[in-house]
C-alpha cells in the first residue's frame, strides 16, 4: 500500500465550486429530483467557511440544502 496525502478542503478553496457542485447533482440524482441549483451567494458563504470536517462536511451541507 502507499499514502496519498491529500490538502485539507480549506488549503484548496478552488475545488468547492466543483465539489459542491457534483455532490448538488449526485443528489438530486438520487433522489430523482430536478438539479438543485446553488446561488452565488451560496457559493460565496462555502468559500468563505473554514471546512474543519473537510469534503465530507461540505457533502453533508449540500445533502441537507434541499
Amino acid at each position: 500500500g502507499f499514502r496519498v496525502r491529500i490538502p485539507a478542503l480549506r488549503a484548496r478553496r478552488l475545488d468547492i465550486d466543483a465539489l459542491a457542485e457534483h455532490f448538488a447533482a449526485t443528489c438530486s440524482t438520487a433522489l430523482g429530483v430536478a438539479p438543485l441549483r446553488i446561488t452565488e451567494d451560496a457559493m460565496v458563504a462555502l468559500r468563505n467557511y473554514g471546512w474543519p470536517g473537510n469534503v465530507r462536511e461540505l457533502r453533508n451541507v449540500i445533502e441537507r440544502m434541499r
